[in-house]
């Protein structure tokens, strides 16, 4: 998981490079968003139910991604960083929003590392909850906005 269990460095290399393709299978890909089984595939990882995404929606997030031409050097900086110190020590009040059915960062993989702060847990949602359960993420967030304040 991002920053919470890092990777040595060709490790991380690797998962640039392969976030880089998929990032550019996606563009070549993205005019197919119509198609359910389409989806599938343009969106996997990302959200729980690909085929239950509106294809509008999908085409938007796909162009939100389309001039990405750092993505590779993200994923990989990301992956070889340690923050679980930072985390540790932060002095601002902060929780965390997580979609139950996230496969790129399981929330069992890092629910120990969250220092007790508030986790908000929004069921049938994968990593893109404001995509999958907008209404659910701004309760969710309201829920943890307002347990920081009360600290």
């Amino acid at each position: 998981p991002a920053g919470l269990a890092p990777h040595a460095a060709p490790v991380a290399a690797v998962a640039g490079r392969a976030g880089s393709a998929l990032i550019a299978a996606r563009r070549l890909a993205a005019p197919l968003a119509g198609s359910a089984t389409a989806r599938r595939l343009l969106l996997l990882g990302n959200v729980s139910r690909p085929a239950a995404v509106p294809a509008a929606e999908a085409r938007a997030m796909l162009r939100g991604s389309q001039h990405s031409t750092r993505i590779g050097a993200a994923i990989a900086a990301v992956a070889a960083a340690e923050l679980r110190p930072q985390l540790a020590e932060l002095a601002v009040p902060c929780g965390f929003v997580w979609g139950a059915r996230d496969r790129v960062v399981p929330l069992a993989a890092v629910r120990g590392r969250l220092a007790g702060r508030p986790v908000e847990v929004i069921a049938g949602a994968g990593h893109v909850p404001q995509l999958e359960r907008p209404r659910e993420l701004a309760a969710a967030v309201e829920r943890v906005l307002a347990a920081i304040t009360d600290r």
